[in-house]
C-alpha cells in the first residue's frame, strides 16, 4: 500500500512515460504523479484540480500528457501538445487542465444573446504515446 492512499480505494490507474494518474473512489478525485514532483527518489502524488468542481470518472495517460473525462462528461487534457494530442485548436502545452472544445455540436442564442452550447457527453477515452 502506497502511504498516501490508505484512506483511500483505488478506482483507476494510467501510466505515462514519465508520470501517472490515478482516481480514487471517494468523491472521483484525481491525483498526478510526475517525475518532476520528487522528493528525494520517490514522487509525491499531487491533486488534479478540475473546473467547476467535476470530478474524475475515467482517465488515460499518453506518454507526456494526460486526459481525464468528468462525471458531467466533459474531456479535459493538459501535457505536451507538441503534437496535437491534447485535441486543442493550437500546439501549446497546456501545465493545467484544460476543457477540449471538439466535441461541441452546436451552438444556439438563449434569449438575451448568450451563447450556449451543446456537447457530447464523453464516456471514455484511450491516449498513445504521443
Amino acid at each position: 500500500p502506497l502511504p498516501h492512499f490508505r484512506r483511500y480505494m483505488c478506482q483507476q490507474v494510467s501510466c505515462g512515460d514519465n508520470h501517472a494518474l490515478v482516481v480514487v473512489q471517494r468523491g472521483g478525485t484525481a491525483f498526478l504523479w510526475s517525475l518532476q514532483l520528487c522528493d528525494g527518489d520517490h514522487p509525491k502524488p499531487s491533486l488534479v484540480w478540475l473546473p467547476e468542481n467535476q470530478k474524475a470518472a475515467q482517465i488515460a495517460c499518453g506518454g507526456d500528457y494526460s486526459l481525464v473525462v468528468t462525471d458531467a462528461g466533459n474531456l479535459y487534457a493538459w501535457g505536451n501538445n507538441a503534437f496535437g494530442n491534447l485535441g486543442t485548436v493550437s500546439t501549446e502545452n497546456a501545465t493545467a487542465p484544460v476543457l477540449v472544445n471538439y466535441f461541441v455540436r452546436r451552438t444556439r442564442k438563449r434569449p438575451g444573446g448568450s451563447e450556449l452550447r451543446d456537447r457530447e457527453r464523453i464516456v471514455a477515452v484511450a491516449a498513445g504515446s504521443k
